[in-house]
Formats: C-alpha cells, sequence, structure tokens
C-alpha cells in the first residue's frame, strides 16, 4: 500500500531553501546538496526549489550557483 503523504513520482522533487543555504527536499525529507539537485536534473527528474518564507521560485538560481 503507497502512503497518501509521499509523492506518487519518485522523478519529481520539491526542494525548499531554509537559511540562504540549508536544503530541503520534502519529497524525500532529507537535505540535500546543489551537486545532488544537478545529478537529479541530469537523471531526468523534475526539481523545483523553493525559498521557504517567501514561496518564490528559485529553481534557476540555486541550480546555477557555485
Amino acid at each position: 500500500m503507497v502512503s497518501a503523504m509521499r509523492d506518487p513520482d519518485p522523478q519529481r522533487h520539491i526542494v525548499k531553501r531554509y537559511a540562504g543555504v540549508r536544503l530541503y527536499d520534502i519529497t524525500t525529507l532529507s537535505y540535500v546538496t546543489v551537486p545532488q539537485l544537478r545529478e537529479s536534473v541530469a537523471k531526468r527528474a523534475d526539481v523545483s526549489v523553493y525559498e521557504a518564507e517567501t514561496g518564490a521560485d528559485i529553481t534557476q538560481s540555486v541550480l546555477a550557483s557555485r
């Protein structure tokens, strides 16, 4: 039985950025790094990054950083 709380698409990652640098993947319930996010994108995963406080979509700026 699949939990209703889990995202049914394991290739979709929703990430929130806290305190300017901490990235938390709410899909996998774990902290991630920018290189890990890039690896997910390279594997064709759908990755979205949002600023935790404002909800602003910052995906492009995070993936382009460092």
